[in-house]
């Protein structure tokens, strides 16, 4: 190597460049709650596959999740609506852990199975629970609604914990993932549950909205937390947004008329 080679005048460009650019402060920067490079990654890949079509198949895609929210909109009454928020917030909260799992230990893909599987013993167990009179349902309902607020915001606090505050053992930190995933589908199934009550239509009515309804809030509550939520607001943001959401639900409920009686018994 000569001093030629390393005196080059593009070695010193490039160089210059590259400390502009990661020092610009317009520039996000990468982090493990705002995983800004990720949505970039998505984009670097679509185009290696699409070219030019890369963007025509990012607006398809946003296209597809309007649909899905217009048709759950049409389909929704105000007590429906709390499936599709639920359903929402569920899928996401399903996805969060996992990406805090995988932030903290390392190895999610040996406990995708096992998230996956408490998220799915969650809904069935909220969902085969015996039903309660419509009148008591209606103030069940909405207690699972603030229920499922808080379960989410519980997400990014015990990140920040495992890695800020407290030097707990492995196991607990993922003990209490563990234990909030299946918490929060017990509260999406048992919403699911208490919808079929309160909805006054036949089986058959009842099963295929609703249905349609929570798949349509999960779906697009996956495509829209994953790709494009959790990378540009970051963790915290992206939950208070989806709690936020499971409160619209609620008050959609409260203020259509058909109230939800606090004062009984559950």
């Amino acid at each position: 190597i000569t001093p030629y080679s390393i005196d080059d005048d593009l070695l010193l460009q490039r160089s210059r460049q590259m400390l502009a650019e990661i020092s610009d402060p317009v520039v996000s920067v990468n982090t493990d709650q705002t995983p800004v490079a990720y949505l970039r990654q998505i984009r670097y890949w679509l185009f290696m596959a699409e070219g030019q079509r890369s963007t025509l198949v990012l607006w398809t895609l946003f296209a597809v999740i309007l649909m899905l929210v217009i048709f759950a909109a049409q389909k929704t009454d105000p007590f429906s609506a709390g499936v599709f928020t639920t359903g929402f917030a569920g899928a996401s909260s399903e996805f969060l852990v996992l990406i805090v799992y995988q932030t903290l230990f390392g190895n999610i893909y040996q406990m995708t199975g096992l998230i996956i599987a408490l998220y799915m013993f969650g809904l069935t167990c909220g969902t085969m629970l015996q039903g309660r009179p419509v009148s008591n349902t209606k103030r069940l309902y909405g207690l699972l609604q603030l229920v499922m607020m808080v379960l989410v915001i519980l997400i990014p606090f015990i990140f920040k914990m495992a890695t800020s505050y407290i030097e707990a053992p492995s196991y607990v930190i993922q003990g209490a993932l563990f234990v909030l995933i299946a918490i929060i589908a017990l509260m999406a199934g048992l919403t699911f549950n208490k919808a079929t009550l309160l909805a006054g239509s036949s089986i058959v009515t009842t099963a295929s909205n609703l249905y349609a309804i929570d798949l349509a809030g999960a779906s697009s509550g996956i495509l829209l937390t994953s790709m494009l939520m959790l990378p540009l607001l970051g963790m915290w943001v992206t939950c208070m947004l989806l709690s936020g959401l499971v409160v619209a639900g609620l008050l959609m409920m409260h203020l259509s008329g058909k109230k939800v009686n606090f004062g009984q018994g559950i």
